[in-house]
C-alpha cells in the first residue's frame, strides 16, 4: 500500500473519528455545565481539546492494523495526552483573574502558580521531552542547540494551537 493512500486514509479516519468524539462530546460538556460565555456572550463549551487523544488513539489503531508504526508515534501520542489533561485542568479548574503569559508567569515569580501557568509550564517540560527522546540521547553529547530549538517550536506551536 503507498504511503500516500495511507496518510489519505489516516486523515479520513481522523476527520470522521474527530468528528464523532465532538459529537457525543459537545452534548456533554454542555450537559455538564463546562460552558463559558464567549466574546457574543453565548455559552460555548470549554475543553473540547479533550477530543484530540481520543481521535488520535483511533487512527493510530488503524495506522497499526494497515502498517506497523515506529516508537516515535508513542512519543507524539504521550505528548498530545499531556499537553490536552493540562489544558482540561487550566479550562475546569482555572481562575480568570490572570491571563496571558506575562500574567502567568508574573504571578510564578510572585510565588503563586496559576492553572495557566502550570499549563504553560508543563507544556514546557513536555515539549522537552518530546525533542529529548526523538533525538535520541546520543545527541546529547553534541546535539544541545538542536534539542532546545526543537523545545522551543514545539511550544510555540502547542501555545500558538492554544
Amino acid at each position: 500500500m503507498s504511503i500516500a493512500l495511507i496518510a489519505g486514509l489516516a486523515m479520513l479516519v481522523g476527520a470522521i473519528a474527530e468528528g464523532v468524539a465532538l459529537y457525543f462530546l459537545l452534548n456533554m460538556l454542555l450537559e455538564s455545565g463546562a460552558v463559558r460565555k464567549n466574546y457574543l456572550g453565548n455559552d460555548i463549551p470549554v475543553s473540547v481539546g479533550i477530543s484530540f487523544p481520543v481521535s488520535l488513539i483511533l487512527v493510530f489503531l488503524f495506522y497499526a492494523l494497515i502498517q506497523r508504526y515506529d516508537f516515535s508515534f508513542h512519543i507524539y501520542l504521550i505528548g498530545i495526552i499531556s499537553i490536552c489533561f493540562l489544558g482540561f485542568i487550566d479550562d475546569m479548574l482555572g481562575q480568570r483573574d490572570t491571563l496571558g503569559f506575562k500574567g502567568h508567569f508574573g504571578a510564578l515569580f510572585k510565588g503563586r502558580l496559576t492553572t495557566g501557568g502550570l499549563k504553560a509550564l508543563g507544556g514546557g517540560i513536555i515539549a522537552f521531552f518530546i525533542a529529548l527522546s526523538l533525538s535520541g540521547l546520543e545527541s546529547l553529547s553534541n546535539g544541545w542547540v538542536d534539542i532546545l530549538l526543537n523545545t522551543l517550536i514545539i511550544a510555540l506551536f502547542t501555545n500558538m494551537l492554544n
